[in-house]
């Protein structure tokens, strides 16, 4: 019924789990609920400045996810978007070349049915999406069972000349593309 209702959201990583896909609902649990006594005697401000301004920017993370995903299915099929179907997170245990494990996570996996048509990466940081984070990621889709995905980035703070160069085949996707 929570599922339903889009308040859970079911993922699967090995074993099914949950989270909390109301972005609204999973600030309160995560920030607000453990200190309803210090807002309620007035002191939400000194909490606010020792226990959530500095993990902001990480929770927003996730909201940026959601958003990516938000723009790919109403852009899905237009503009050189492959249609797609469903999008999550994948994360999965792969052998390196050296025959040892290595975990990968990819923020979005976009399939249409049990094709694999998109693969995506959200960055929601100050600084632009740069030529590491830009070998990470090409590094990862290689272990992926995946030819030829159209791959996007979606980042806050833009990209480096390097990966405007170098990014070949990639959409890169800037917040303001975003919501324009």
């Amino acid at each position: 019924m929570l599922v339903s209702a889009e308040i859970l959201e079911k993922r699967k990583s090995g074993k099914p789990y949950y989270v909390l896909n109301d972005s609204m609902l999973d600030f309160w649990f995560r920030y607000v609920n453990r200190a309803t006594s210090l807002v309620n005697a007035g002191n939400g401000k000194a909490y606010y400045y020792s226990n959530v301004k500095d993990h902001l920017h990480d929770f927003m993370g996730k909201i940026f996810e959601k958003m990516a995903k938000e723009y790919l299915m109403m852009h899905a099929g237009q503009n050189g978007l492959p249609l797609l179907t469903e999008i999550s997170d994948y994360q999965d245990t792969v052998l390196d070349e050296n025959k040892k494990p290595r975990q990968i996570e990819i923020d979005l996996l976009g399939r249409n049915g049990n094709r694999i048509l998109l693969v995506g990466e959200c960055k929601f940081r100050h600084t632009p999406f740069d030529k590491l984070e830009l070998e990470k990621m090409m590094d990862k889709i290689r272990y992926l069972p995946v030819s030829n995905p159209t791959v996007c980035v979606f980042s806050l703070s833009e990209f480096t000349d390097y990966v405007k160069k170098n990014a070949d085949g990639f959409r890169l996707i800037s917040i303001d593309e975003m919501y324009p």
